[in-house]
């Protein structure tokens, strides 16, 4: 025991700690360099993302750019469209009403054309409380169902440009308001002192919501627009539950990156500003995403080194346990050959030296013992030949002689064929059926040819007790199938439907093609089952039990499982006094068919 234990000592020295050093450097320099790599390239997927963020928002909001060249710039619209918004008797001439539809036109352009505008509305200050709206034209508060944008366009007097979330309800009969980002720009013109009207642009905030949820970011993650007021205007983020008015402390800091605290858990900003439309972007992450990776690292780090430890060790117990145990096989095989007792296995195959030496040894002593099993085996052949040789006596061959002897006896002695003779023939033919080529299979015409026989024997046997019906196309005749799949069918109606019925029945065998399977239907109106004792036959088909009352059922059902799948087996159906119905689908490719 003590010499066990010294080579497990010693090998665990050799095998372990080369193991471990490589990987435990590895692990480390690894931590270091990924951390470092992580950090930037974070930072620098960060900033890409508001850069998208940043430019794919621009571009919808120099939809007011195009807009104010053309409606705060062009001098004949400008007075055009006052003189018609300040027009009391509501009567346009023909070069107002053609002015109208240009300025309609204009707006509704873009409106049709880019899927996230819900709508535009232009207003110049007048007396009669008009505006241009797309899609509707000329309108006045009073009717118009959208009237709020008008009270921030008096709130913000000095301001060129701004942004309001908004809930708006452009149909009475919807429940949930529409949400909306109104981006307003004031109209100024030159020699006019104060604003002169507002362009509102309605943006539906579904689509800026689809539009970054294409963004890749991780959960816990938040991009935020803010305007000049430090008022968040838009806010995407998953997996966050930080309230909006947490961020307000943090966003006058005009540093591009730095980090602040909120909700006992430390952040880093990201900052990049739009001096255009006076809107800055943030992109805030939780600081411990920076380091999920690296500290992911050091847990699969740990993880590899406690496995290596402990394969380490279970392999040096069992090269210890194996080579301690092959020295002691080699002991007991010589202590046994040299008392006499019988010898161990020999080594199923040559691997490394102790098993050479084992089989070497044991080889002389197998040798010395091959004559006897050499003996044994001419024992067990002669016995096997014996066997044959009553099997013999009773070959197909000596059957379908002594079959067809008495076939011509009877007619001999009736002077014609009769009913017996005709049920010998029948017999033949299904016996030669039954014993030829077992495993191969037979096309459905040899099938239904070999099951009239059997059909015919039972009408001579109970005469007029039963009637078949036999319903094919012929172009289905040579699809193939396993023997001997329809006579135990119809035995099973005869024995346990019409005889225990009475009187005259019925049975209608029905063969079909559904695509790439044959269809085979057994129909009698027999004295049919109960359905416990339909469920009783079935959980008999689903078991092993051979032992059973309907064991042609049972042995159907085996052979079609065994030869097509578990999905192939018989689907039984009975009623009690009306009769039963079994369902064969079988697989058969269209082009036996």
């Amino acid at each position: 025991m003590q010499k066990k234990y010294g080579f497990f000592w010693k090998n665990l020295i050799l095998f372990l700690f080369p193991l471990l050093i490589p990987l435990l450097t590895l692990g480390l320099f690894s931590n270091t360099i990924t951390k470092n790599y992580v950090e930037h390239e974070i930072k620098n997927n960060n900033f890409n993302i508001l850069h998208q963020t940043k430019n794919n928002l621009e571009l919808i909001l120099n939809e007011l750019d195009s807009l104010n060249l053309k409606l705060g710039i062009d001098p004949e619209i400008i007075v055009g469209l006052k003189k018609i918004l300040n027009n009391p008797e509501h009567r346009l001439s023909l070069e107002d009403y053609r002015l109208l539809n240009t300025v309609i036109s204009f707006i509704n352009a873009p409106t049709n054309a880019q899927p996230y505008i819900q709508s535009i509305y232009v207003y110049y200050n007048n007396t009669q409380n008009r505006f241009v709206a797309s899609g509707v034209g000329l309108k006045e508060f009073g009717n118009f169902y959208d009237t709020d944008w008008y009270n921030s366009y008096q709130k913000n007097s000095h301001q060129v440009f701004w942004t309001e979330p908004r809930d708006i309800y452009p149909y009475s009969f919807k429940e949930e308001p529409t949400k909306i980002l109104s981006i307003y720009r004031n109209l100024y013109s030159p020699g006019f002192t104060g604003k002169m009207g507002v362009i509102v642009l309605n943006i539906y905030l579904d689509y800026l919501e689809n539009l970054f949820n294409n963004l890749e970011i991780a959960p816990g993650q938040e991009i935020l627009i803010v305007d000049e007021n430090n008022k968040v205007i838009f806010r995407h983020f998953k997996g966050s539950h930080i309230q909006e008015a947490s961020f307000l402390p943090f966003l006058n800091n005009q540093a591009q990156l730095f980090e602040f605290p909120l909700a006992d858990k430390m952040y880093v900003a990201m900052q990049l500003p739009a001096e255009k439309y006076h809107l800055r972007y943030f992109f805030i992450t939780p600081k411990d995403v920076f380091y999920t990776v690296p500290i992911r690292l050091r847990k699969i780090t740990l993880f590899l080194l406690f496995v290596s430890f402990f394969l380490g060790l279970a392999l040096t117990y069992w090269l210890t346990r194996r080579n301690y145990n092959q020295v002691k096989n080699i002991i007991s095989i010589i202590n046994s050959a040299e008392s006499g007792r019988p010898l161990p296995a020999p080594p199923s195959n040559i691997s490394d030296e102790y098993a050479y030496i084992s089989y070497n040894l044991l080889k002389a002593f197998i040798e010395q013992s091959f004559l006897k099993i050499q003996l044994s085996e001419r024992k067990y052949r002669l016995r096997y030949m014996e066997i044959l040789a009553l099997q013999s006596q009773i070959n197909p061959h000596f059957l379908f002689n002594t079959l067809e002897t008495i076939k011509w006896k009877c007619i001999e002695l009736s002077q014609q064929p009769n009913g017996a003779s005709r049920m010998i023939e029948k017999l033949s033919d299904i016996l030669q059926y039954s014993l030829e080529s077992p495993g191969k299979k037979v096309t459905l015409r040899e099938e239904i040819a070999n099951t009239r026989s059997y059909v015919d024997i039972q009408k001579i046997r109970y005469k007029d007790m039963f009637d078949v019906v036999w319903e094919y196309d012929e172009d289905i005749l040579d699809c193939q199938t396993i023997r001997l799949i329809l006579q135990p069918l119809i035995e099973n109606s005869i024995y346990h439907g019409f005889k225990e019925k009475g009187g005259k029945s019925r049975m209608k065998l029905k063969f079909s093609q559904n695509e790439d399977h044959l269809c085979i239907t057994v129909i009698d109106n027999g004295l049919g089952m109960t359905q416990e004792k339909l469920r009783l036959l079935r959980e008999e088909l689903k078991t092993d039990r051979e032992k059973t009352n309907h064991i042609g059922l049972y042995n159907t059902n085996k052979r079609l499982v065994l030869s097509y799948g578990p999905e192939y087996g018989l689907k039984i159906r009975s009623k009690r006094n009306l009769g039963t119905v079994i369902y064969i689908r079988i697989p058969c490719p269209a082009s036996q068919g």
